[in-house]
């Protein structure tokens, strides 16, 4: 008989045992989810926030690097964001992603986690979300950050990617080699000229008037005007390596 209530104290046991941890399950539940609400309203602050201070975020250092901490805080990498921030004067606002991730290497601790491209394109994604004007553009098989506002036609586009294309430079007669429906110089000249304002391409008179030309690295034509337009963001990386310094350098002072 005492066996017999030995089996079902202990079933029961476990039966209560077994309700204890449905409950605790639920309680675990319940916390998570408001944990989540939680997280998803301060995301939600964080966002209006951004988008009232945006100019000052983008103007102020300080008010920038306290705005970082609180992205931080809810698992946002802002590195990315002070680089392109930082070069922003140099290219114009678009900052080749491979780039990007090579400056944030060298500015980050070696202790730190180790940094990827699919947790730079997550961070820019992520501030893209909090109303920051940053976002990730495609020019021919490079991924490019952009941190302008600026908005770039078809045109514009088709000039970038031929560029890349051929090591970071374009003339006229250079594009329309490749496009022969681009043939008008006029339609060549605004777009490019948009992309001169924006600080996206760099007006170059002199390589075709020098030396270099007559090696073969640029052939003269008299519809390019003696000009070429070249473009940092595009450029092969062994020309960029030489103002890589510099760059940092640029970072470290914001």
């Amino acid at each position: 008989m005492r066996r017999g209530v030995g089996i079902a104290g202990v079933k029961q046991n476990l039966a209560v045992q077994q309700k204890l941890k449905e409950v605790g399950q639920e309680i675990e539940k319940t916390q998570l989810e408001e944990m989540n609400k939680q997280l998803s309203e301060f995301k939600n602050h964080l966002e209006n926030f951004a988008l009232k201070h945006r100019k000052e975020i983008n103007q102020n250092p300080v008010f920038r690097n306290q705005f970082l901490k609180m992205c931080k805080e809810i698992g946002v990498d802002p590195l990315s964001l002070n680089i392109c921030i930082a070069l922003r004067k140099k290219n114009g606002g678009f900052l080749e992603e491979n780039e990007c991730l090579t400056l944030l290497k060298k500015i980050r601790s070696s202790k730190a986690e180790e940094v990827t491209l699919k947790d730079l394109r997550k961070a820019v994604e992520s501030l893209h979300k909090l109303g920051s004007e940053f976002k990730i553009i495609h020019t021919g098989s490079k991924r490019v950050i952009c941190s302008s506002s600026v908005e770039l036609s078809q045109d514009n586009l088709t000039i970038m990617q031929l560029a890349e294309e051929n090591n970071g430079w374009i003339t006229f007669t250079k594009l329309r080699e490749k496009i022969s429906t681009f043939n008008q110089h006029d339609r060549f000249q605004r777009a490019i000229d948009q992309l001169i304002k924006e600080g996206l391409a760099w007006v170059d008179e002199q390589s075709l008037q020098d030396n270099n030309a007559s090696k073969g690295v640029f052939a003269k034509n008299a519809e390019d005007q003696g000009k070429c337009y070249w473009f940092p963001s595009l450029m092969e990386n062994k020309q960029k390596n030489k103002e890589e310094a510099e760059d940092l350098a640029l970072i470290g002072r914001q």
